[in-house]
């Protein structure tokens, strides 16, 4: 039988050939595991792109960048809503686009136009003042507030504040001679957000320091950059214990949740004489966990108990039936710590309860026109620790001075952050460094003049002051239009 023949041999030689040219191909290769087709030609080879140099990474954002959207010290709108004037905010708009153009003239007069229009605007105000300073020297000072929906008039009572400072310092010459000018920032609220416009903020050199932030989460997200980039925070609304010491570059100008929680502790054992009490709060909020700790931590010394802890951010929540829950404990009281998402819960239970067990409020969430709006009779007799209050003898020079500027009462929010910038603007008097600004706020001597009482800081960055209680009253007139008031505690 035949057999069959393989191929010639010069077939075995061009197999060899082949595999040998695909063997070195590879191996030339290294540890690449893509081959990619280079170009050679002059006109489309693209050199390597250089590694940024750290110098490079640290520069300030550009203008046309998402982030520096939330930055303006004139040159663009950040509160086009919330106000009552469409006119007043046309003339707002012109005149940020004079100001983008350093038309200054233009800008003064636009700025004045709009506040003619509605004088209650903040925004307008701190605007004026920059166009007033024009390319002039000026030491400048970071605002940040959250410019969104749910927090828009929190920030329009901060910002009241800052631009009442800023009017009263720069009309009075300035920081020895220097005015004063604000950068307005929206960190909306989170703590995020807020680290990104800080580092930002860090690089611009020729902000001194910042003021604001409205949530404790958000301030205590923001501490250690402030603390790595050694810039000074001068808080005014954030309460939150985890605050006091975080930083020797933080301060605030409220008290902590700690004399908060003593404040109601001693109203639910002294005034109202009860020791069992129910807590609504929310366990979703840094804020409201720190209060609430130190709520009870302040009533079992004194001698209280805690019968019912119930989560506003519960699901299935039904106000009717978590009052029946606390009841059934024989609770004498209500203590209420919300967030501002769970305010509307609080307010249900307000209402539901019919003014049958006592109220107690909280510093951040429920002192405000919402409560009176929608608890109306039934929040009557509600009690609320706060730092100051408009009735509160000792502030009529401020009040009448707001009046005038305003034409509306502020609240301690407002208070709180003019006290704030003026605390920086005494430290600036002694040092108009960053670093000069912390050692002076540091120094145990330290005081500036508050609108109650001085400010002075204790080693902790906390503000070393009182609170003033108020309660829920009908009132008529009111000054809230609601036909109820707050009005200063008055024990029987």
């Amino acid at each position: 039988m035949a057999t069959k023949k393989g191929p010639p041999p010069i077939v075995y030689i061009l197999v060899i050939l082949v595999l040998g040219g695909i063997a070195f191909q590879f191996f030339s290769n290294g540890d690449d595991e893509t081959v990619t087709e280079e170009t050679t030609t002059e006109e489309t080879t693209t050199p390597p792109q250089e590694e940024a140099t750290e110098e490079e990474v640290d520069q300030p954002t550009t203008e046309d960048s998402p982030l520096s959207q939330r930055f303006s010290s004139g040159e663009r709108v950040l509160v086009d809503f919330g106000l009552d004037s469409s006119t007043a905010l046309n003339y707002k708009q012109q005149g940020t686009e004079a100001m983008a153009n350093s038309n200054y003239d233009q800008a003064i007069a636009n700025f004045e136009q709009a506040l003619q229009e509605n004088r209650n605007d903040p925004e307008s105000l701190i605007y004026l003042n920059n166009a007033r300073i024009g390319n002039e020297e000026a030491y400048t000072i970071a605002v940040t507030v959250p410019i969104i929906d749910d927090t828009v008039f929190f920030s329009l009572e901060m910002l009241r504040g800052y631009a009442q400072a800023q009017n009263e310092i720069n009309e009075a010459g300035g920081i020895n001679g220097t005015p004063i000018k604000l950068m307005l920032v929206n960190d909306d609220d989170d703590s995020e957000v807020a680290k990104e416009v800080v580092e930002e903020l860090a690089q611009r050199e020729e902000v001194l320091a910042v003021t604001g932030h409205w949530s404790s989460g958000t301030t205590l997200g923001t501490i250690p950059v402030y603390d790595e980039n050694e810039l000074v925070l001068v808080n005014p609304v954030s309460t939150s214990t985890e605050i006091s010491g975080a930083s020797d570059y933080v301060f605030r100008t409220i008290p902590s949740n700690f004399f908060v929680g003593a404040a109601m502790a001693e109203y639910a054992l002294n005034d109202l004489e009860v020791s069992n009490v129910a807590i609504f709060y929310d366990s979703d909020s840094g804020y409201s966990l720190s209060l609430n700790r130190e709520f009870k931590s302040a009533l079992a010394t004194r001698g209280g108990s805690v019968v019912a802890e119930i989560d506003l951010s519960a699901g299935g929540f039904r106000p009717r039936r978590e009052l029946e829950r606390v009841k059934e404990r024989d609770a004498e009281t209500i203590v209420f710590i919300p967030a501002p998402e769970t305010v509307s819960r609080a307010l249900e239970i307000v209402n539901v309860n019919n003014r049958e067990l006592p109220l107690i409020g909280d510093i951040g969430n429920l002192y405000g026109v919402r409560t009176l709006e929608v608890g109306g009779e039934n929040a009557v007799g509600m009690v609320i620790p706060i730092p100051w209050h408009i009735e509160q003898p000792g502030s009529e020079d401020f009040v009448q001075t707001s009046r005038e500027l305003w034409g509306a009462d502020v609240n301690w929010a407002t208070v709180m952050t003019y006290d704030a910038m003026s605390a920086i603007a005494q430290a600036l008097e002694q040092s108009p460094t960053r670093e000069g600004l912390k050692n002076a706020l540091s120094d145990s001597d330290f005081s500036a003049e508050g609108v109650m009482q001085p400010i002075e800081f204790l080693p902790s960055g906390d503000r070393d002051g009182d609170l003033v209680m108020v309660e829920v009253q009908p009132a008529s007139p009111s000054r809230s239009g609601t036909g109820y008031d707050f009005v200063p505690y008055e024990p029987n």
